[in-house]
Formats: structure tokens, C-alpha cells, sequence
């Protein structure tokens, strides 16, 4: 693969936001990626910048939480049906079979999530 600006040289490496191959000369370093130009240095850093927000909010990567945000809501909707059958149940008299069948899906949902999620490695 020779650099897009100089045919003549070989590339270096590829341009993390135009995908130009570049050569040494062409070639801007930086801590999110390889770049050919100040614009697209700008362009993969912002990138980068949402990479790493994104990877924060969803839980996924090094700062990963104990817990996604998928299985605490599971666990929540669980807990919520579950106090709705408490409160029917208290209210009533009888045992509500809605309510905590429910809950008690969403409770082995959130386990199976929460495992299937420990054994790929990543979280949403």
C-alpha cells in the first residue's frame, strides 16, 4: 500500500478517520489514532472523546460497573411487581399470582443477563 499524497512511498499506516493511507512524512500521532491532517486529527480525537463517554455510560470497557444498567433495571422492575403484589396481597387478602410471577421473571431475567454478560465479557 503506497501514501495517498506521495504514491511513490510506502504507507505508514491508515488514517483512523478518512482511511487515506499515510506515510511518514504525512502521518499525525496522537493518543486516539493515526490521522493524515489536522482535521481529521481533530475528527478522531473528538471520536475518541465519544468512544470513551459512550464505553462510561454503557459500563463497557476498563471502568466497567459491577453491574450494567440492564440487569439494576431488570432488578428494578422486579422489585417494583413484587411490591405491587405485596401491597395487593396486604390490601386484598389473598395472595397476588400476577404481581410476583412478574417479578419473578424479571429477577432470573436480570441473573441470566448478568451472567450471560460475565461470560462474554461485555456489558450494555
Amino acid at each position: 500500500m503506497h501514501c495517498f499524497t506521495h504514491p511513490e512511498t510506502a504507507a505508514l499506516a491508515v488514517c483512523k478517520y478518512c482511511f487515506k493511507a499515510v506515510c511518514a512524512a504525512c502521518h499525525r500521532d496522537s493518543p486516539a489514532g493515526s490521522s493524515c491532517s489536522a482535521q481529521c486529527e481533530k475528527e478522531v480525537e473528538e471520536g475518541h472523546q465519544m468512544m470513551t463517554k459512550a464505553k462510561k455510560l454503557y459500563g463497557i470497557g476498563a471502568g466497567q460497573k459491577k453491574i450494567s444498567n440492564a440487569v439494576a433495571m431488570y432488578l428494578f422492575f422486579g422489585a417494583g411487581f413484587w411490591g405491587l403484589g405485596l401491597f395487593t396481597t396486604l390490601r386484598q387478602g389473598a395472595f397476588d399470582w400476577t404481581g410476583a410471577s412478574i417479578g419473578t421473571l424479571f429477577f432470573v431475567f436480570a441473573l441470566f443477563v448478568f451472567y450471560s454478560e460475565k461470560k462474554s465479557g461485555v456489558k450494555c
